[in-house]
Formats: C-alpha cells, structure tokens, sequence
C-alpha cells in the first residue's frame, strides 16, 4: 500500500496568523497550521524567523491524515516562515514549507 511514493504527500497546508488578543498582558500572536497527508501520519511543525534558529512544536505522534498545530509565542514584529513535517508509520519523512 502506498509503496510507490516513499513519503507521505502533504497537501492543503494552511497557516492562519492570528493576533495578539486584546487586553492580555504580554500577549502574542501565534498561529494555527494545518495540512493534510495521503496516509496516516505525525503532525508537527517548524517555524523560524529571519536570523534565529528553526524551531519545533511538540510532536503529535498519533498517526492521522488531519494535521492541525498551534505555533505559540510568536514575535510580533517577525516575519515567520513555517514547514508542516509528517512521518508515516514506516518512518518515511515529509516536509513542505507554506507559501
């Protein structure tokens, strides 16, 4: 199954930024990225803004094909990049940066 492509096809990647919230002390804004896989797979995503090192969210190990992850302390005044990674049951590892 699936034995053709070596690695699970990220589609539908999303990355909705969303505001500091009003009123919160120290609040920043973060951002919701979602993807989905051709096959059941790990959700997890890197970010990195210009000149600092790339950063990870918290791997999700359950194998899904709906991928959703909150990015959390964001900077407000940065320009981020970010890259949805998905890794299938037989460690086959994609990664697809958002437009």
């Amino acid at each position: 199954e699936n034995a053709d492509t070596p690695v699970p096809v990220i589609s539908d990647l999303q990355v909705q930024l969303q505001p500091p919230q009003a009123g919160l002390a120290g609040g920043q804004p973060w951002a919701m990225v979602t993807w989905q896989t051709d096959r059941p797979a790990t959700t997890q995503v890197e970010f990195r803004a210009p000149g600092r090192g790339v950063r990870r969210t918290i791997l999700d190990p359950a194998m899904d094909t709906e991928h959703s992850a909150r990015v959390e302390f964001l900077r407000p005044d940065s320009e981020y990049t970010f890259a949805a990674v998905s890794v299938d049951e037989n460690y086959a590892r994609a990664r697809v940066e958002a437009e």
